[in-house]
């Protein structure tokens, strides 16, 4: 009896530790690594909506700045400086009021300068910004990011220019502390990277991720993420340290691990269907956040239309289901008339309504199945689904109707637009050049018209 008893006992521990090992093999091991691929790809979709939370800032703070250096009535008063007209202390007194007006209407700022002839002319804010940059080497609007302390600002630098000469230069540092509270509070850190550091920076990185095409690295500390920003040379970094990532999964696997310690088939099995119910809970709660961080993506945060991420996402489903759908669809590409026109007269805060008013009346004038897209700049695109391009005509003619009768600006609000029907979904690229060419053949005719 006592041998058939020892037999027993290892008979029970043998088949706990198979019960062990399987679990773990089969069940724990999965979980784990497509809970860290569902994470990683959170991650990813988070840096990516930061990316563009921060590219959206950074335009605002360069058309700002462009805004103020384009506006006519300082321009003569410099040219007039310039040809010995106005002193150096008139040219002061007749623009200090306008440009402090001017920059006390942006957002963020910490300080502003304007240079004639390397003398300061006009300032706004205590903290100078003039000798972070050799300004005489720009011939166009750049932007630095500060990096010298603790905070994390942009100093973007316009030149005034008459024509093609430069007869000044407007410096404006802005304080990006609300969109690092933005990024930081998800425990990241960001900051923006030249190239040269970018490459210094790889060489470190000990281990390559590539999730769905979007490459991260691994330092064995933290995770990393880089992508050059559009239209720049400067590049998007952002990281989170593996302690924070991984945090969620890691007191799970603690808690498996524990239960797998404990040794008793019963608990071995309430452990396994703990750790189901755990890794569905952790894996809802990351579904969430990214449908959060995708939802806010796909809206431009202006205008609240969708966004031109959006149009990229719609276009690659549309191109790839080309083979199974056959429907028709219009695409509009609308452009604001005179948009720089109202940015340089009226001021940026009067541009930002306008392209509020005309999203608005777009919104207003289409189906729940279509889409508004702000698809760059003062740019919009409809996209009408189950469309003809007759129908889509009838619709553009009232919406121009309804932002001419807008009373709200002392200034006409008119679009040019061009229409494109598609058939085949393989050809929504090309109707979308083949709507741009239409709608700048409508704002040549117009100039034409005015003209006479």
């Amino acid at each position: 009896m006592k041998e058939l008893m020892k037999k027993f006992k290892r008979l029970m521990i043998l088949s706990i530790f198979l019960a062990v090992t399987i679990s773990y093999i089969i069940i724990y091991l999965p979980m784990k690594k497509e809970l860290e691929k569902k994470t990683l790809e959170n991650f990813i979709l988070i840096a990516q909506t930061n990316e563009r939370i921060v590219e959206q800032y950074i335009e605002r703070c360069t058309e700002g700045t462009t805004s103020l250096s384009s506006r006519s009535i300082s321009k003569q008063k410099i040219l007039q400086y310039k040809n010995g007209a106005i002193s150096l202390d008139m040219l002061k007194d007749y623009t200090r009021p306008f440009y402090i007006e001017s920059v006390k209407a942006f957002d963020n700022i910490k300080s502003a300068s304007r240079v004639v002839d390397n003398q300061v002319i006009d300032s706004f804010g205590e903290k100078q910004v003039i000798d972070i940059l050799n300004i005489k080497l720009i011939k166009d609007i750049t932007y630095e990011i500060d990096n010298s302390t603790e905070e994390m600002d942009i100093v973007v630098v316009s030149p005034i220019k008459n024509r093609d000469e430069i007869i000044g230069y407007d410096i404006v540092h802005f304080d990006m502390e609300n969109v690092i509270n933005l990024i930081n509070k998800d425990k990241m850190e960001f900051t923006i990277l030249t190239k040269e550091e970018v490459e210094e920076l790889e060489k470190s990185k000990e281990k390559h991720l590539l999730i769905n095409n979007v490459e991260l690295t691994n330092d064995g500390s933290f995770t990393n993420y880089v992508n050059q920003i559009d239209q720049t040379d400067k590049y998007f970094y952002m990281k989170i340290s593996d302690d924070n990532l991984y945090k969620s999964f890691e007191k799970l696997s603690g808690f498996i691990l524990v239960g797998f310690i404990v040794g008793i088939l019963v608990l071995i099995l309430l452990t396994n269907l703990a750790m189901v119910k755990s890794f569905r809970k952790i894996l809802l709660v990351t579904e969430e956040s990214k449908n959060r961080y995708k939802k806010f993506a796909m809206r431009d945060t202006l205008t609240g239309v969708y966004s031109r991420f959006f149009y990229d996402k719609w276009a690659r489903k549309k191109t790839k289901d080309a083979e199974t759908t056959n429907e028709t669809l219009c695409l509009v590409l609308i452009d604001l008339d005179e948009f720089k026109h109202i940015n340089d007269t009226y001021g940026h805060l009067a541009g930002d309504q306008a392209l509020k008013q005309v999203a608005n009346v777009l919104q207003a004038s289409i189906k729940e199945e279509d889409f508004v897209i702000r698809y760059g700049g003062d740019e919009f695109l409809i996209l009408f689904n189950h469309c003809e391009e007759s129908t889509a005509q009838n619709i553009l003619k009232q919406i121009v109707k309804q932002l001419i009768s807008v009373e709200e600006f002392s200034f006409p609000i008119s679009i040019s637009y061009g229409i494109q029907e598609v058939k085949d979904s393989m050809n929504i690229n090309l109707a979308v050049q083949q709507a741009d060419s239409k709608m700048y053949e409508m704002k040549k005719a117009k100039k034409i018209q005015e003209s006479f």
